[in-house]
């Protein structure tokens, strides 16, 4: 193969151009193959093309100090080159190419790790590179891409955005549709919310939603036990109760969930990853992906991180503050979901401000707005005392780069914490509100009613100029109620 790659390098053009940006001397093993290889990079950084057979042999000979036997070695591969007839596929021999490089880098870093664990590296290398040193050699790519061009990719570009499987459920019919089908690939997407609202459960929710759709579903905890995660999704799955979960019988648990799993026609594969509070960072994620990638054979569909603010920054030192590290943190797991090409959901706190409020902000979430800045997609859940006693939630988006969220800015849903549900109410189906006991619609009317009395008064207030001291934007004033249960009583 190595003489078959230089062989080409210099008969094909094309496959020269596509190839000698990403070949290295280490992927030859036979010195008078490095030598050519040498040659043919250093010449052609200097007059961008491959040279010859024959200038091959000029600077070669005039080079005084390569060993006779490799010399010989050289002139023998360069009459074969002249001699050959061979033609191959270049499609097949640029793949056939990267996976040689693939397998000689692996190789040699096999071999290279010996000395690093034994300390006679000759580079000096310690062994806390070798997990850097095998990602590295793991993902070599002949990915020669510089970007989509507008016009000529067209059709590619229609293609990949009306691609089956191009979207995942968030698990909410009312949010996918705000979401234009649901969570797209390489995002990250938050939901916010004040503590004990509802974080875990929106998450938890969401991977049962994609796990009965068939997808690969990761989901890292730096809070709950993963035992509890998988508990509770239980619960979601089999539709009972976590203490109705509880009580079952070894024999009738696994007895329902395999029935679950039989009666479903798509059903995925969830794995639950549990690391202490503050430990884990974009780093360690990637290298349980890449794991459990190589172990079980298991490429996720999406990533969910439970939540936040409790997970580190590759960046962060003694000396980062909070704004910092959830800042970095978020940028970092973008960069993983765009490496990746997955959703990654997670979720992060209100600041006092949300507390029990009716009407979240931006403003609203805790210790860093690099958070909103950075997500593509921001979600506020929002539950007060009324709502509550209706079983209710209502979702409503910060931030969204899939729509215009304005069309959909909030919707309501309905909740049953003891299963982990969240359900959907769509704001054109009244039966239910209409089915509703005459005390329950009045308590709902109330709801809306409050936020209407919220935004009345912030316009109020934004009309004597008193913006900067109240902290008050355009988002809070422009807050549309977009169920009036007045207009269906």
């Amino acid at each position: 193969m190595e003489t078959l790659i230089i062989e080409q390098l210099v008969k094909n053009s094309d496959y020269f151009k596509k190839v000698i940006p990403f070949l290295k001397d280490e992927y030859f093993k036979e010195p008078s193959l490095k030598v050519i290889f040498n040659t043919i990079l250093l010449y052609s950084g200097e007059y961008n093309k491959c040279p010859s057979v024959r200038e091959i042999e000029i600077i070669v000979q005039n080079r005084k100090n390569i060993p006779e036997n490799i010399y010989n070695g050289i002139r023998d591969v360069l009459e074969q080159i002249r001699n050959s007839n061979e033609t191959p596929d270049t499609g097949w021999l640029i793949e056939q190419t990267e996976k040689h490089c693939q397998f000689t880098a692996l190789y040699n870093l096999i071999y290279d790790s010996v000395g690093i664990i034994e300390g006679t590296d000759k580079k000096g290398r310690m062994v806390d590179v070798l997990p850097d040193l095998f990602k590295n050699a793991l993902s070599i790519s002949f990915d020669s891409s510089i970007g989509e061009d507008y016009y000529e990719d067209a059709a590619i570009r229609w293609d990949y955005l009306h691609q089956k499987g191009q979207r995942t459920t968030s698990g909410i019919p009312a949010l996918d549709k705000a979401l234009n089908g649901g969570w797209k690939n390489k995002t990250f997407n938050i939901f916010i919310a004040p503590p004990g609202v509802g974080k875990t459960m929106a998450l938890v929710n969401n991977a049962a939603a994609c796990l009965l759709e068939g997808k690969n579903v990761l989901y890292v905890s730096g809070e709950i036990e993963q035992s509890v995660v998988n508990q509770r999704i239980d619960a979601n799955v089999l539709d009972m109760s976590i203490f109705e979960v509880q009580n079952l019988q070894k024999q009738n648990f696994l007895q329902a969930l395999n029935f679950r799993k039989k009666s479903n026609k798509d059903f995925g594969k969830l794995i639950t990853k549990e690391f202490p509070t503050s430990s884990a960072n974009a780093n360690h994620i990637r290298n349980l992906i890449n794991e459990v990638i190589i172990k079980k054979n298991f490429r996720p569909d999406i990533l969910f991180l439970d939540y936040l603010n409790i997970f580190n920054s590759v960046r962060a030192n003694k000396n980062s503050n909070m704004f910092e590290r959830v800042k970095n943190a978020s940028e970092e797991f973008r960069a993983l979901a765009s490496e990746f090409q997955i959703p990654i959901i997670s979720a992060t706190q209100t600041n006092r401000s949300g507390v029990g409020n009716s009407n979240i902000r931006q403003d609203s979430v805790a210790e860093s707005f690099g958070v909103i800045a950075t997500a593509d997609w921001v979600g506020a859940i929002i539950q007060t005392d009324e709502l509550n006693k209706l079983d209710q939630m209502i979702i409503k988006q910060l931030k969204s780069r899939y729509d215009d969220l304005t069309k959909m800015e909030k919707i309501i849903v309905m909740v049953d914490k003891t299963k982990q549900k969240i359900y959907n109410l769509d704001k054109n189906d009244t039966d239910y509100i209409k089915k509703m006991k005459p005390e329950a619609q009045k308590e709902l009317h109330q709801v809306f009613t409050k936020l209407d009395d919220e935004t009345k008064k912030a316009e109020k207030l934004l009309s004597n100029n008193n913006n900067d001291m109240l902290g008050l934007d355009n988002d809070y004033v422009n807050d549309d109620v977009d169920l009036n249960i007045a207009d269906i009583m």
